[in-house]
């Protein structure tokens, strides 16, 4: 970058100012990046890390990267500080262009979803989630290579919603465990398979969220 036009920035971050973590909208951040202290400068980043780990603040500041100043937002990570580029207002659409309408909802519908919410709870793994199409791409050029037959995967019907307390009401019955149904060791066995059937959850047909 020519020294004329090279900003304060160059060759050292500048903080601007610090904000509490909560006030920070997640849609602001762009780009993530580790941020490591230079040669003896250990000291003074884990001084900077616990203090904002501590008092839970994140910091804005500006530095420069790829010969470009940066508007950045600091916070400390599980064990270091964390980078992120942000985006300027003027680049995030404004929230009051979409909302949700909540004025027609019931208490048993809220309800119902919080249930099959909590069926769903789950800790965070990232490993766990994976780019199916990256590796369906992959199996489908390694089919190419040997000469197979590529056969196109058909389209999945998605049927409409019409009654949003029968769609709720039928994601949670997926979620269900099959029950068992116990009979004595002398009971009919016609019996204990009309049991067994009347107690086996119906398949849900898939839905569109909202």
């Amino acid at each position: 970058m020519p020294k004329k036009v090279a900003p304060k920035t160059a060759k050292v971050m500048e903080i601007q100012e610090f904000v509490k973590s909560d006030d920070v909208d997640p849609v602001y951040l762009e780009s993530s990046y580790y941020m490591a202290p230079d040669e003896g400068g250990l000291k003074p980043y884990a001084l900077l890390f616990e203090t904002m780990k501590q008092t839970k603040y994140y910091g804005i500041a500006k530095v420069c990267m790829h010969n470009r100043e940066h508007v950045v937002i600091l916070r400390p990570g599980e064990k270091g500080m964390v980078l992120h580029t942000m985006y300027y207002s003027d680049e995030v659409r404004k929230a009051d262009e979409y909302q949700a309408d909540r004025g027609d909802l019931k208490d048993k519908e809220l309800a119902l979803a919080k249930m099959l919410v909590e069926s769903l709870v789950g800790d965070f793994e990232p490993m766990k989630y994976k780019d199916t199409y990256r590796e369906n791409l992959r199996l489908m050029i390694q089919a190419r290579i040997e000469g197979q037959a590529v056969i196109e995967t058909p389209e999945t019907h998605i049927a409409p919603v019409i009654d949003i307390m029968e769609a709720l009401k039928r994601s949670l019955e997926m979620r269900k465990p099959p029950q068992v149904a116990h009979v004595s060791a002398g009971a009919d066995e016609h019996a204990a398979a009309s049991e067994i059937a009347a107690v086996k959850p119906k398949r849900a047909r898939r839905v569109k969220s909202a």
